[in-house]
């Protein structure tokens, strides 16, 4: 079963070494994590009664990763995004804090960044 502080981790960009880095990190925080290698992965997996949130890392300039985002909030997804990318994430400012997005960060961030980003996105979420 999974827990209500489970970080479900979504690689649009590919890179597996990130994958496992979050995946690492994520858990040494004290989390649940499962890392998907795709938004199809994770679409196929995910259940809505599982609760906690999600982390994208993305390549801003692949319009699927935006898509895969837009059609999650447009199924009426409730848990907590957040969005990593190695690229500016101002780029992303435009569409993705719009669509519910609750952080984006920016490739490399200090570990203690991404452990009070997701530690706030879930006290903020009744649901996650």
């Amino acid at each position: 079963m999974e827990s209500d502080r489970t970080v479900f981790v979504v690689m649009m960009d590919g890179d597996r070494a990130v994958g496992d880095s979050l995946q690492a990190l994520i858990d040494s925080i004290g989390y649940t994590v499962r890392v998907y290698g795709s938004g199809e992965d994770f679409r196929s997996a995910h259940k809505p009664s599982l609760r906690g949130c999600l982390v994208i890392d993305l390549n801003p300039s692949d319009r699927s990763a935006v898509q895969f985002i837009e059609n999650l909030f447009d199924a009426g997804f409730d848990m907590p995004i957040i969005v990593t990318t190695e690229y500016d994430p101002a780029v992303e400012r435009v569409w993705a804090l719009p669509a519910g997005v609750v952080a984006l960060l920016q490739r490399p961030f200090l570990d203690e960044l991404l452990a009070d980003t997701i530690e706030r996105a879930l006290a903020a979420n009744p649901y996650a």
